[in-house]
């Protein structure tokens, strides 16, 4: 269900862990036990600080703030097809092809908030390109 490259990602999403409120049924990674959905009575888990939140895809979804689900396919749509330039091509590339629904959304929500990307290792801060200006010519 999850990769081992998602658990990458989310385990180096520090702003999105920092903002986990931990909650029934959600799922977490730990070392230890590896998988685990948090069913049992929630107090458990609370002081746990070696779990990784694994946010399901419906969660990373709710993260983007849109005024309609339309806006935030139509976002989603404009970041997978966004300026190569930002990744490098074939790693841009590489990366869509290659990565889970979940891994994409992870890297949408982080490009959207955070202003970061993924390079394969770490996330990164990236300055986002201002649109060229237009001059008119008279």
């Amino acid at each position: 269900m999850y990769t081992d490259n998602y658990i990458k990602m989310c385990e180096q999403a520090e702003e999105i862990q920092k903002a986990w409120k931990k909650k029934r049924y959600d799922y977490a990674y730990c070392e230890e036990t590896k998988l685990v959905k948090l069913c049992c009575d929630i107090s458990f888990w609370e002081t746990r600080i070696d779990l990784i939140w694994l946010p399901i895809l419906e969660q990373l979804i709710e993260m983007i703030n849109a005024y309609s689900n339309y806006e935030r396919v139509n976002r989603f749509y404009d970041f997978v097809h966004l300026d190569a330039d930002e990744y490098g091509y074939n790693e841009w590339c590489e990366f869509v092809n290659n990565s889970s629904m979940n891994e994409l959304w992870l890297a949408f929500v982080m490009h959207e908030k955070y202003h970061k990307i993924w390079t394969g290792e770490k996330w990164k801060e990236v300055v986002k390109k201002m649109p060229k200006q237009q001059t008119l010519k008279l």
